[in-house]
């Protein structure tokens, strides 16, 4: 009885180390639990006859049995660290796609300019403001920019179309005088057409003396089919 497990302990030993290893193919595992088996059934018999032989046998089905798991734990280990690394590749291309959205929301902007009555110089912090978005505007060549100028509705309508454009003018010109390209400036004067405010509300005319500054991409350009 000492053989017997002296004998089937080395096997089991044996068996135990195989399992250790990577995954296994088909063949190569229906090899290992064949010599599992066989093994410790020739185990068995050497050392205790029939019982043995039963004994033997058993262990080798168990152990067989426990070396399919683990081939079949280590392939499913194989598979999961495959598809966790797809994974990372499409989060990574996600990432990207989001850098790239980000960057185009950031690219499209508006903002405002005002001015005081009657008045169309811009202020030197209004001058430090179109400063940055010149700044803005050379890292990103493919923008372009749109000046909306605009009136409050008290005097003419001739004066206020004359005004409105030579505030949209002053910004233009503030821009060109940072290194941004005329041609990728558009620049319209509204007069008062949009004025919205109640008569006599000085705060809402306020608002109203202004360039709307808007950067964005320019549309694709059509090409046909």
């Amino acid at each position: 009885m000492k053989n017997l497990f002296t004998i089937s302990g080395l096997i089991l030993a044996s068996a135990i180390s195989l399992n250790a290893h990577a995954a296994r193919t088909p063949n190569q595992q229906a090899a290992l639990e064949g010599a599992t088996f066989t093994g410790l059934t020739i185990a068995g018999t050497v050392a205790a006859g029939p019982i043995g032989f039963l004994v033997g046998a058993l262990s080798g089905a168990f152990l067989a049995d426990q070396s399919r798991q683990a081939n079949q734990n280590e392939l499913a280990l194989q598979r999961a660290t495959e598809d966790q690394v797809k994974l990372q590749a499409l989060l990574q291309e996600e990432r990207a796609r989001a850098g790239e959205l980000e960057e185009l929301a950031t690219a499209t902007m508006t903002f405002q300019i005002l001015f005081a009555s009657g008045d169309d110089t811009l202020s030197e912090l209004d001058l430090q403001r179109v400063k940055q978005l010149a700044d803005h505007l050379r890292a990103h060549p493919e923008l372009r920019v749109t000046l909306d100028g605009h009136a409050d509705p008290r005097g003419t309508d001739e004066y206020n179309n004359v005004l409105s454009q030579e505030r949209a003018k002053a910004v233009k010109e503030a821009l060109e005088n940072s290194g941004i390209e005329s041609n990728r400036i558009t620049y319209t004067g509204h007069g008062n057409r949009f004025s919205s405010a109640a008569k006599g509300d000085f705060e809402a005319y306020r608002q109203e003396r202004r360039v709307d500054i808007t950067v964005e991409h320019p549309a694709p350009a059509y090409t046909g089919i």
